[in-house]
């Protein structure tokens, strides 16, 4: 078998991340779109529909976000129509309740779960849970006119299910009885004395009939509706925010199940009070920039361990509790103001992924699809060897760390790129994603180089890996000395290229770094084990913090053995 010949290349990593690494996250794209779905919308008892039926349909919805496949649309048509089937003035004979308050005329969904007595009960809390997805759903069709043509008329059906039912049987009532404070509609009292979480996620479903009653589409049940929907929004978030306590130093916002903390809102039940605010600010309603970074540090500087590697998110939203993080996925929507939220959430789930529930898992992939603008660091250590029979195979080490310095958001694979100069242009010359840390070609008269991707669609690609046209290296084919050659061009504005030639037959330690005229360090490029060879480095004009250096005389120096060498060159803006 012939000998090795061994090829050296050089690469730039655009980045050192010093941050303690857990692994590389899953495709949640993939994860997501082949999760199992539920049956809860097969059975019309409010809570199967509330807290099981809305989550999958979210799920689902979530997904459209991602893939804009109709078929998912088509699969919340088929619950939703069986949902309305189910839809009842009051239940049968034989189930008990209150006939004189439920035999109203209005259709809609109830339980006797919750009753002390078994009693047959309509509950605030469960309409609003339902009525989220089901708006979502209307809100998509109506802004979308190719929608509009294909399902226009089931979402006018179900917005005028809602308001003729729904939504009417609370506007009728929705002062309540003085005295009362019950959360069904038989004890209605009015929607202050209830819980925050309770009221609070018919507020978001409200919020979303708001919007869409701009829509060109829209016909009101009620013309006072609209009217209606933003005067009451409105109040429920003065009321809830009047509740929240600024808690310092982390700028975090605190607040209680019963209104005022102490004690600590539950997770799951921030996620709902979570769904009105993030509608509200986007509908200028209450809601600022200020409030929602300060909700995001709640879930950031408080909920969270700080641990990539062990998270544990706390199961009450003051950091106290136990480990809960399953139901963290219903925060993910917050990495809009810091995405530090979808590698906590990222993490969590990548640990704990085969023991938990993964309901969130498509708001991770939505959420990566809407947030995520970090590509991948550049693949390292670049090698080439001759495998003897013509072919040439490149090797090259896997990022660790997207560009912002934290965990990979993911990391689909890789691209080759040639190119015939260091100027371009580049070439990619696989057709599908390289997905190994390896890769055989026959040519090697050009310039190659690698990139990473993550699992975004299309995926976020690291910059080129820097490589150059290598020299081939044999035991009889040693480099005399070693040398370092003028960078080129210089004086340059932007991007510069920096020769070096290591002699010798073993390998060296090199360094090569770059000074500011005061003798400050500025940035280090090289500091690793070179084996002999001819290499080429681009330098960018950057610190080593990724900051553009001011304008003047910088000096590089390299060091490989025993031997340095020092020269200048000037950086103009």
């Amino acid at each position: 078998m012939k000998p090795l010949i061994r090829i050296f290349l050089f690469v730039v990593i655009g980045l050192n991340s010093s941050i303690t690494i857990a692994g590389i996250t899953k495709d949640w794209y993939d994860v997501a779109y082949n999760m199992p779905t539920s049956s809860h919308y097969l059975y019309n008892k409010s809570e199967n529909l509330a807290w099981g039926e809305t989550y999958m349909q979210s799920a689902i919805l979530d997904l459209f976000e991602v893939f804009k496949d109709s078929t998912l649309l088509d699969e919340m048509l088929k619950r939703i129509d069986t949902m309305i089937s189910t839809m009842w003035d009051a239940p049968p004979e034989g189930v008990d309740c209150n006939r004189d308050v439920y035999e109203d005329g209005y259709l809609g969904w109830g339980s006797t779960y919750y009753d002390p007595n078994g009693y047959y009960q309509e509950y605030f809390v469960h309409d609003g849970m339902i009525l989220v997805p089901i708006t979502r759903f209307i809100r998509y069709v109506y802004c979308d006119s190719a929608l509009y043509q294909k399902y226009g008329s089931k979402a006018d059906t179900y917005l005028n299910t809602i308001e003729g039912s729904i939504i009417t049987k609370w506007y009728t009532n929705w002062e309540g009885t003085p005295g009362k404070s019950g959360l069904e509609l038989e004890n209605w009292g009015g929607w202050k004395p209830i819980p925050n979480n309770q009221y609070i996620i018919l507020g978001a479903a409200m919020v979303i009939l708001y919007d869409i009653s701009s829509n060109k589409h829209y016909t009101p049940v009620n013309e006072d509706f609209p009217d209606f929907y933003l005067q009451e929004s409105t109040d429920m978030a003065n009321y809830f925010k009047g509740f929240m306590t600024h808690k310092q130093p982390e700028d975090a916002y605190l607040w209680g199940y019963w209104w005022t903390y102490p004690p600590a809102e539950y997770i799951s039940y921030g996620y709902m009070e979570l769904i009105f605010v993030l509608e509200a600010y986007h509908r200028g309603i209450v809601f600022d920039i200020a409030d929602m970074n300060r909700y995001t540090n709640t879930f950031t500087e408080l909920m969270w361990n700080g641990n990539f590697v062990n998270p544990v998110i706390s199961g009450y939203i003051d950091g106290s509790g136990s480990n809960e993080g399953y139901f963290s996925w219903t925060w993910t929507s917050l990495c809009e103001f810091d995405f530090l939220v979808w590698k906590i959430v990222d993490s969590y789930h990548e640990r704990y992924f085969s023991s938990r529930r993964k309901e969130g898992v498509p708001n991770l992939a939505l959420s990566t699809q809407l947030y995520d603008i970090y590509s991948p660091v550049a693949p390292t250590s670049v090698t080439f060897e001759n495998d003897g029979e013509g072919n040439y195979i490149i090797t090259w080490t896997s990022p660790e760390a997207d560009v912002d310095g934290s965990r990979l958001t993911g990391l689909a694979g890789y691209n080759i790129y040639q190119f015939q100069s260091l100027e371009g242009p580049y070439t990619k010359i696989n057709d599908t994603i390289i997905k190994s840390e390896t890769y055989s070609i026959s040519d090697m008269t050009n310039y190659y180089a690698v990139t990473a991707l993550d699992y975004h669609r299309p995926p976020n690609e690291s910059q080129y890996s820097d490589v150059t046209k290598s020299v081939k290296i044999t035991d009889n084919e040693l480099l005399p000395e070693n040398c370092i050659l003028q960078n080129y061009p210089n004086p340059f504005n932007s991007n510069t290229v920096i020769h070096y030639s290591i002699a010798g037959g073993v390998g060296k330690q090199v360094t090569l770094r770059i000074f500011d005229i005061n003798g400050k360090l500025v940035n280090t490029l090289v500091d690793e084990n070179k084996s002999a060879g001819d290499y080429f480095i681009r330098w960018d004009g950057k610190n080593q913090y990724g900051e553009e250096v001011v304008t003047g005389i910088y000096f590089y120096r390299i060091e490989a053995g025993s031997f340095f060498s020092m020269k200048k060159m000037t950086f103009i803006k």
